[in-house]
């Protein structure tokens, strides 16, 4: 069993999905991304509100399928807050697009330091 934090297209989704709860991801923006598919990017003092999905082996195997990973999205673990408990969870994982892809195609724009 695995858990995602999903956000998008990925919330409606009941197959394999053992429990589902409403979540929390601190210090991340939603915005519209390549594509016109969701995504989430770093940004403090911001919040994205999804869905906690525990799922299926199979089922993560498909969510990977869905979201094209890892060519078109990508994933990392993150801690989030279920609104149901009030719990943190830290093993939760996040589909995202990569910043440097946002940032060819204009959605983003990254500042460097010199």
């Amino acid at each position: 069993m695995k858990k995602f934090f999903v956000y998008g297209i990925l919330k409606d989704y009941v197959d394999g999905v053992k429990a589902s709860d409403e979540a929390e991801l601190d210090g991340h923006k939603k915005i519209r991304g390549v594509g016109g598919y969701d995504t989430v990017i770093p940004q403090a003092g911001e919040k994205v509100t999804g869905r906690l999905l525990t799922v299926t082996d199979t089922t993560a195997e498909r969510f990977d399928a869905i979201e094209g990973w890892p060519q078109f999205y990508l994933r990392k673990q993150v801690t989030v807050r279920n609104l149901r408990t009030g719990q943190l969870n830290r093993t939760a994982w996040v589909y995202f697009q990569p910043l440097k892809m946002l940032e060819h195609h204009g959605f983003i724009r990254i500042s460097r330091r010199r």
